[in-house]
């Protein structure tokens, strides 16, 4: 483990590069710059755009300490962890998440991509894409987040992670060099991130047929992640200009749980679930543009490819040694090819936007399980072909704007069955006086089934001991429609927002678990199901009270949703959906010192399968920051999770499916993670 003292001499090493000739001040003024707000593109979909500032607010660690921050977007992680954005609580396969607005490989099945992969020193902006426009990938009938990545070099910064009651200490660090030459300009990053969140974990198990058991375990997740990145640019002055992307992601985990069986006070049982995964990602991504007076053409073409392995042994403990139940080992090989055409055209008021694309993945996977001495090899591989091609039409007044579009998808996988998909969109915003607009957007998107739900291949003991779960190649894509209703306040000078925002998603051709006979379950198309909430954003300075150093933010989401329950006919809410999720917090921007707070609260979520559900309660989170700065250079202490926040589950397991009622076990658990706090600096060119 690298040494804290090492982590904290180097955070510090910026502070001689800063060192310059002091110069004679004439006249000292403080000005307090404003704090930066959602910003609303003047196009008439719905956009918010998050530039660096509001990234950089509470020094991030990861991605997913920044999407909390977002309205609207909740989580179901581990706590402290905060993987998989959802948002509409649709789930995350619901969720696109876009690399400089194209999709990029995951590991995951349901296609869904963790955030947490991805380096937040790495990121220039993030857009969330309520609507999407014909131009944009149809695959998210919940919303996109549209993650782009820097090309400039803003500064450098390092820092060490101290955990609260672990004894703990991992330190982080991202470096930037570029300069711009004669004809090409060039950019590297380097950045490293150490992870650790130790959990504690305590369950209460029933049975009829064994009773009361209590459970204690402890949980370890420890990780590393390195990322490199080189960029190379042409001069953008020039008509023509084209820009090159390399970067490459190692990141490596190991999770170990230890838990602890008890009944009337004696020990029952020790048991162990320890596993470690390793994923390498690579990508190549290269753009050129060109300007034909009122013509504007860009290619874009990339390459995507990982390689992921997650191996696991669960088993107990006798006299101290590890007796193995069960081992299994993953290994996973992604590949996608994309290119696009997009030709734009300005005339007067109106823009014309067309182009076409196409894609190439190519996914393999394998799993070797050896339980009880048998051992079983399953091997999957699936070939998928993409194309697609757009119009809009934009056109924009003082007040009024509206956008138009139509985009055709082409879904084809190896079994040779195409998926012709029709999107339309439809975008309006009428600025009806200064600082005031009303939006209104009606969209088609479309997803895709997860990579599980089309392995035609048995999964075996799933959902329950003792039956499988089949696959269905055949599976159609879901299809949504979409209505998004929205008014937007820009107070005095735009220094601030409100957004109120209305939505509306009905989904068909749903894909879930249906049973076929006792001991067989397999993945069908079928009814429809609706999601639907209310969205509330707004940021502003507090000048109204002669406070304009301090910034206020709220954000509040509430949703509902409703699908028919394949096992038991009744109406239910989609898997994962919480009822509500709000954040608050505020910013004091002071001459050489700023410091501020925030709170993360969301509902209740439920979670269906087909032998079990469960509801899920999520503790407040919260977080502060105290920086220093003098000149170029800052020194910054952030804390996290400082009430160290619960996730508590009840889970009810039946005998054969939920539509059985015969309840076989419950079960109660509460999960706790602790504190940590961070010390960065940071040093800008």
């Amino acid at each position: 483990m690298p040494s804290p003292l090492r982590w904290i001499v180097f955070s510090l090493l910026g502070w001689g590069l800063v060192a310059q000739q002091e110069p004679v001040i004439q006249e000292r003024i403080q000005v307090f710059q404003p704090e930066e707000f959602p910003f609303r593109n003047a196009d008439p979909a719905p956009i918010l755009v998050f530039g660096t500032d509001f990234i950089q607010r509470f020094n991030p660690q990861t991605i997913g300490d920044l999407l909390r921050r977002l309205p609207g977007v909740s989580g179901d992680a581990d706590a402290g962890e905060f993987n998989r954005a959802q948002l509409r609580g649709l789930g995350a396969s619901y969720t696109q998440i876009l690399i400089n607005g194209q999709p990029i490989s995951s590991a995951n099945g349901d296609r869904a991509l963790w955030v947490d992969q991805i380096p937040i020193a790495q990121i220039e902006r993030i857009e969330l894409i309520r609507s999407p426009t014909a131009e944009i990938p149809g695959s998210g009938p919940g919303g996109t987040l549209n993650i782009v990545l820097r090309d400039k070099v803003p500064f450098n910064q390092t820092g060490l992670n101290v955990f609260s009651q672990s004894g703990h200490a991992k330190g982080w660090a991202s470096l930037m060099v570029g300069e711009q030459l004669a004809q090409i300009g060039y950019s590297l990053l380097v950045s490293q991130t150490e992870r650790y969140n130790p959990k504690t974990q305590t369950a209460q198990h029933y049975s009829e047929e064994e009773g009361p058991t209590s459970k204690y375990e402890t949980n370890l997740f420890e990780g590393r992640e390195r990322y490199y990145q080189l960029g190379l640019n042409s001069d953008s002055a020039k008509p023509s200009r084209w820009t090159s992307t390399l970067w490459w992601l190692d990141h490596r985990h190991r999770e170990n749980e230890d838990a602890r069986f008890s009944a009337d006070g004696e020990v029952l049982s020790d048991e162990f679930d320890y596993g470690r995964s390793e994923q390498r990602d690579w990508a190549f991504e290269s753009r050129y543009a060109r300007e034909f007076g009122r013509l504007h053409l860009e290619l874009m073409v990339r390459h995507s490819e990982l390689k992921a392995m997650e191996d696991a042994e669960l088993g107990f403990f006798e006299d101290g040694e590890q007796e193995v139940e069960e081992s299994f080992q993953q290994t996973i090989h992604d590949r996608r090819w994309v290119g696009s055409a997009h030709f734009q055209l300005f005339s007067g008021l109106h823009q014309w936007l067309w182009g076409l694309g196409g894609s190439y993945q190519d996914r393999r996977s394998t799993r070797f399980t050896l339980r009880d001495e048998e051992s079983e090899l399953d091997t999957f591989e699936r070939r998928e072909n993409g194309q697609n091609f757009f119009v809009s039409h934009q056109r924009s007044t003082g007040t009024f704007a509206f956008n138009q579009g139509l985009r055709l998808e082409k879904w084809k996988g190896q079994e040779g069955s195409d998926s012709w998909v029709l999107l339309p969109s439809l975008h309006a915003r009428w600025t009806f006086k200064p600082n005031h607009q009303l939006r209104v957007s009606l969209a088609r998107t479309v997803r895709y089934p997860e990579f599980e739900a089309l392995n035609p291949f048995p999964q075996r003991d799933q959902p329950r001991e003792g039956v499988s779960t089949y696959g269905n190649p055949n599976l159609r894509p879901e299809r949504a429609w979409g209505l998004d209703l929205g008014y937007e306040h820009a107070f005095q000078n735009q220094q601030g927002v409100l957004g109120i925002n209305l939505f509306y998603r009905t989904i068909h051709d749903l894909v879930e678990v249906s049973q076929v006979d006792e001991d067989l379950f397999t993945y069908v198309n079928q009814d429809h199901g609706k999601s639907y909430g209310l969205e509330l954003d707004s940021g502003f300075p507090l000048d109204f009270w002669a406070l304009p150093q301090v910034s206020l933010f709220i954000n509040a989401t509430f949703q509902k949703s409703q699908l028919t329950d394949p096992f038991t006919g009744e109406e239910r809410p989609f898997n994962g959906q919480v009822q509500w999720v709000a954040n608050a917090g505020f910013i004091t921007e002071l001459e050489k010192w700023s410091f501020g707070l925030h709170g993360l609260t969301q509902g209740k979520g439920r979670e269906y399968q087909a032998t079990e559900r469960s509801r899920i309660t999520y503790g407040t989170q919260l977080e502060g920051f105290l920086a220093w700065r003098f000149k170029q250079f800052e020194l910054r202490l952030t804390g996290r999770n400082l009430l160290r926040t619960t996730r508590s589950e009840q889970v009810e397991i039946f005998e054969e499916s939920r539509d059985s009622g015969e309840l076989l076990e419950t079960i109660a658990d509460q999960e706790r993670s602790p504190r940590s706090f961070f010390i960065s600096s940071k040093l800008r060119f």
